[in-house]
């Protein structure tokens, strides 16, 4: 890949892998999943943003930075990201490999402890690698519900998940549509792309 002046070299390492297997075995479930998303997967997510939309883009759950950097290479300026992480060790990770985004170390299945952190102006798009299976129904239409009211109209919430039916159905608010199968990552993971009805 080549870089754009300014752009530092993706730095996706055999220690970032360690790492989130380590995140793994210390929740599996707030994790999800044993191995990181891929570069692939990564960059198809971040093909859902447009950098030219103003205001900060959300990310739930960044974990080792797969999709940070994924959006940064994307053209979203590093200063625009603000990142939800509840695990100290990835987010201690993160604040040194990404030092312009803002980070909150918390839950991001309970936003009305962080939204108040975030900085003001209506979020251009929502990108999140949370783990939505692991939890009840009703928390992930809770924390998709509650990041789209901070949006722009129109913004959306890209979600990924390793089943082909959506994390959440459609209804009560919520428009999804199913985006790309991308292969390349294990498990082979759909995109879905949420709104506001």
């Amino acid at each position: 890949m080549e870089s754009r002046p300014g752009m530092r070299p993706w730095r996706h390492s055999i220690g970032d892998e360690l790492r989130f297997v380590r995140g793994w075995l210390r929740a599996p479930l707030r994790t999800g999943a044993i191995a990181a998303s891929s570069r692939a997967l990564g960059r198809r997510m971040a093909g859902f943003v447009d950098p030219a939309a103003p205001g900060p883009v959300l990310e739930l759950g960044p974990g080792t930075g797969i999709f940070t950097r994924a959006l940064i290479d994307a053209g979203i300026d590093e200063e625009r990201l603000v990142l939800v992480e509840a695990d100290r060790q990835f987010a201690a990770h993160l604040r040194t490999a990404f030092p312009k985004a803002t980070l909150i170390v918390g839950d991001a299945y309970a936003p009305e402890q962080w939204l108040p952190e975030c900085p003001q102006g209506p979020f251009s798009a929502i990108v999140s690698g949370l783990p939505l299976l692991t939890q009840p129904r009703e928390k992930r239409r809770k924390v998709i519900g509650a990041c789209l009211d901070q949006a722009r109209p129109g913004a959306s919430f890209i979600q990924f998940t390793y089943r082909t039916a959506a994390p959440v159905p459609a209804g009560r608010g919520l428009s999804a549509r199913p985006g790309p199968i991308v292969l390349r990552n294990l498990p082979p993971a759909r995109i879905w792309i949420y709104a506001k009805a």
